[in-house]
């Protein structure tokens, strides 16, 4: 199985309401790293890999992710990613929870 990788809008929006621990709306960089650190994301690899997502996909430079953000990046980095990646079944598994 190859190709892009397709993740629905709504899971999208529940994997961004489950990350946005405070439901303001925003995901801030401390709900970022403590979602991934919840769901594996706990060796230095992984947490410079999400520093540079969170501020990948903070496309307005406010420190914190909108949902039009988030859906962007998902939907970029799903475009860019084989689904035979390692990486890519992790992030499946994780939107298969929602």
């Amino acid at each position: 199985m190859s190709g892009s990788v397709d993740i629905s809008q709504e899971k999208m929006q529940a994997a961004f309401e489950a990350i946005d621990a405070d439901g303001d709306g925003l995901i801030g960089p401390r709900e970022y790293y403590h979602f991934l650190q919840k769901h594996g994301g706990t060796s230095m690899e992984a947490i410079e890999a999400a520093h540079e997502d969170f501020l990948g996909a903070d496309q307005n430079w406010d420190n914190y992710i909108q949902f039009s953000e988030f859906a962007d990046a998902v939907s970029r980095w799903c475009r860019n990613k084989n689904s035979n990646d390692p990486d890519v079944r992790l992030v499946e598994a994780v939107f298969q929870r929602f």
